[in-house]
C-alpha cells in the first residue's frame, strides 16, 4: 500500500513511529513498531485499524499522521502549533484534487486497478441510502492530526457500540456493550420479533447482532467437477477429502487455507484433526493425522508462493482462483467481496460439536449511554429487516437477521451451497469463540505457520504444540 519516505528534517523532541507488519522494515529515521494484530487482514483494514487506532502506538497527547505516499520533508512543528491554537481534537485534510466519490472512484479505477464490479457495489449502496452525489466535499484520508481525548482513550461514553467478538483487534469487544438489566429489557422490547440465528443470542448485554463472519470452504465448481466428477458431493472437510486423491502431482490445482494461520488451526479442529474445547478453549494434538495435513499445507505454500508477491494479497488470491490456478480456500464469508463470479462457485462449512466456527458483530448500547431509550430504538432498527435487507444486498458476511440471510437480496449475491450453510447455522447452538484461536492458539499457530514455510521441521513443531 505506502512505500516509506525517511523523514527530511527530524526535531527533537518528536516521536517518529512507523507502524508495520513487516518485521524486515528498516529506517534511519523512524522507529519501527512491528504490530502482529495486524496479521492476516487485508491492505485497508491493516491500513485502517491504524489510523483510527493511533494512540495504541504513540506516547504524546498529539499525533500527527501520515501514510500512503505522503512523506515528512521539513518541520512539522508549524501545523501543530496552528492544531494546539484551534482548540479542536482533529484536523483533516481537503481532498487536494477531487471533491466527490464519482470522481474518486473513477480515479481508483484508472490508477489502482480498483475492481470495476467493487466499485459499482459501492456505488449502488449509496444510492439505496439515499447519498447526494452532487454533494461537494471529500477529505483526504493520507493525513489527519488527533488529539488525545476523551473520545480517543474510552468507549464508554458511546451511546451506541458497534462490536466484534474478535479480542485480537483493535476495536471494541463485546464486553464493552452494556450488562444493565433494564438495557437489555429495553432492547429486547425495542427489536420486537426480529428472528436473528440462534447462534448469535447475547442473553446477558444490550447487543443485537448485525452479521457472521462464517469460516468456509469455497470451492471452483468447474476444476471439482472436472478432478472429481460432477456427481461427487462437494465435501465439508476439504483437506480430508482431497488426501485421499491424488493431489501431490505437478499439474493439481491450487488450494490454499488462507488468509493466516489461526485459520488453518480453526481448519484441523473443523475437520477433527485436532482436538478442540470450546468450553475450556484447550487443543489437544495427539491425532495421527495432524503430520499429513500440515504437509499438504506446506506443500501448496511451495507451489503457489512464487507466483505471488505477497501470498496475502486477497485480491490476487481470487484473481487466481476464478481463472482455475486454485481449486479451492479454506478461507471466511468476508472474503467472498473480492469479486467472486458466484455462478462458478461452490460454499460449505462445519459444525464443531453444534458450534458453528464464526466471528459475530454486534450493535449495542453503551455501558454510559447518554440516552439509553434512544440508543436501542438506533440498534433495533440498524438490525432489523428493513435495514438488515438493505445492507444484505452489498455484503458477503451473513446476516444475523434471519429474513435478511434468506433474502433473493443476499442469497442471488452469494455462491452455491450458502442455503445450506444458513440451515447450519439455524442449527448451530452457539459460535465457537474464536479469541481461542486467534489468543490462546497463537503460539499453536504461529508454529504451524513457521513449518508451512520451511522454517520449521515437524520435530520443531512437535516441541511446540507438546
Amino acid at each position: 500500500y505506502e512505500k516509506l519516505h525517511e523523514i527530511g528534517e527530524v526535531e527533537e523532541g518528536v516521536e517518529y513511529v512507523c507502524v508495520t507488519d513487516n518485521e524486515s522494515l528498516k529506517s534511519d529515521t523512524w522507529t519501527i513498531v512491528v504490530d502482529h494484530e495486524l496479521d492476516g487482514k487485508g491492505v485497508f483494514d491493516k491500513c485502517f485499524s491504524v489510523r483510527y487506532n493511533l494512540f495504541k502506538y504513540c506516547h504524546s497527547d498529539i499525533c500527527v499522521r501520515v501514510d500512503g505516499s505522503i512523506g515528512i520533508h521539513k518541520s512539522i512543528t508549524p501545523l501543530v502549533d496552528a492544531f494546539v491554537e484551534s482548540g479542536d481534537d482533529v484536523c483533516l485534510l481537503i481532498h487536494p484534487y477531487r471533491d466527490n466519490l464519482i470522481v474518486e472512484y473513477n480515479a481508483w479505477l484508472q490508477y489502482r486497478g480498483f475492481p470495476l464490479e467493487r466499485a459499482q457495489k459501492h456505488v449502488k449502496f449509496l444510492q439505496s441510502i439515499g447519498y447526494d452525489f452532487n454533494r461537494k466535499g471529500l477529505i483526504q484520508l493520507n493525513f489527519s492530526i488527533n488529539k488525545r481525548s476523551k473520545l480517543t482513550d474510552d468507549i464508554d461514553r458511546a451511546d451506541l457500540i458497534w462490536c466484534t467478538t474478535r479480542p485480537d483487534l483493535a476495536l471494541p469487544v463485546l464486553e464493552s456493550v452494556s450488562r444493565n438489566p433494564e438495557d437489555i429489557e429495553m432492547l429486547r422490547q425495542a427489536a420486537g420479533n426480529t428472528a436473528f440465528f440462534p447462534c448469535t443470542y447475547q442473553q446477558n448485554c444490550a447487543a443485537l447482532p448485525l452479521a457472521l463472519n462464517v469460516n468456509i470452504n469455497l470451492w471452483n465448481r468447474k476444476h471439482f467437477d472436472r478432478i472429481f466428477g460432477s456427481e461427487t458431493p462437494v465435501p465439508e472437510k476439504m483437506v480430508s477429502f482431497l488426501l485421499k486423491s491424488d493431489w501431490n502431482r505437478i499439474d493439481y490445482p491450487h488450494v490454499v487455507s488462507y488468509l493466516f494461520c489461526p485459520l488453518i488451526l480453526m481448519s484441523l479442529a473443523g475437520e477433527g484433526i485436532i482436538g478442540y474445547d470450546p468450553d475450556n478453549g484447550t487443543f489437544d494434538f495427539s491425532g495421527n493425522a495432524l503430520h499429513e495435513h500440515l504437509h499438504f499445507h506446506r506443500e501448496m505454500y511451495r507451489k503457489l508462493s512464487p507466483y505471488l508477491s505477497d501470498f496475502n494479497e486477497a485480491d490476487e488470491i481470487f484473481r487466481k482462483f476464478h481463472n482455475g490456478e486454485i481449486m479451492a480456500l479454506n478461507t471466511f464469508s468476508a472474503q467472498l467481496n473480492y469479486g467472486c463470479n458466484m455462478s462458478d462457485c461452490v460454499v460449505t462449512a462445519r459444525q464443531m460439536s453444534g458450534r458453528i466456527p464464526a466471528i459475530a458483530s454486534y450493535i449495542g448500547i453503551g455501558r454510559n449511554a447518554f440516552s439509553r431509550a434512544l440508543a436501542a430504538k438506533a440498534a433495533a432498527i440498524i438490525a432489523g429487516d428493513e435495514s438488515s435487507l438493505i445492507a444484505a444486498a452489498f455484503q458477503c458476511n451473513i446476516p444475523a437477521n434471519i429474513c435478511a440471510a434468506y433474502s433473493k437480496e443476499f442469497l442471488k449475491n452469494m455462491p452455491s451451497g450458502t442455503s445450506a450453510l444458513l440451515d447450519m447455522l439455524k442449527s448451530s447452538l452457539m459460535l465457537v469463540d474464536a479469541g481461542d484461536f486467534f489468543i490462546k492458539g497463537k503460539v499453536f499457530a504461529d508454529a504451524i505457520g513457521k513449518y508451512i514455510i520451511g522454517d520449521f521441521t515437524y520435530n520443531d513443531v512437535q516441541q511446540y504444540l507438546n
